[in-house]
């Protein structure tokens, strides 16, 4: 590397940098990790429907802060204004809207009359089968949920 260096010492922005990038690469001396997000969705084939599939991708850190800010600030008490069953409905139903939306990737879903669900569409989410609904929600969950890394898994 010393050799690299003395050979761009003749001045210059791009020589500049080029010194600046080999010192601070014999300075770190380890590797960083690489850290990102799995690039491949995860194909599901569909127990609730013969044949089917959807493929479901992982969500970054950033989208994880913006679908819990969908839920706003959800009231801990009941108090005689409110109705906080209806509350947490509303809230989950957004939630599930958006992971939906956002999260699924590809299927090989459609109505009985040929036309594919688009699931960033509400109107079809209402029409999905409850079975199939909650099976794929299972999935996404999968993909996206961390709550076992405090236990080592």
């Amino acid at each position: 590397m010393v050799a690299l260096a003395l050979t761009f010492q003749s001045g210059g922005c791009f020589n500049i940098v080029i010194r600046c990038i080999i010192k601070h690469n014999s300075q770190r001396g380890t590797e960083m990790p690489v850290v990102s997000i799995s690039a491949e969705p995860h194909q599901f084939e569909l127990k609730t429907v013969q044949g089917g599939f959807v493929k479901v991708r992982e969500m970054s850190y950033g989208e994880r802060i913006h679908r819990s800010s969908l839920a706003g600030a959800m009231k801990v008490l009941k108090d005689s204004k409110s109705d906080y069953a209806g509350e947490i409905a509303m809230e989950t139903a957004r939630l599930t809207e958006w992971d939906f939306a956002h999260l699924i990737v590809d299927h090989n879903l459609e109505f009985a009359e040929g036309q594919p669900y688009v699931f960033s569409n509400k109107a079809h989410l209402q029409k999905l089968p409850a079975a199939v609904g909650d099976e794929i929600g299972k999935y996404i969950d999968e993909i996206n949920s961390f709550e076992d890394l405090d236990e080592g898994n």
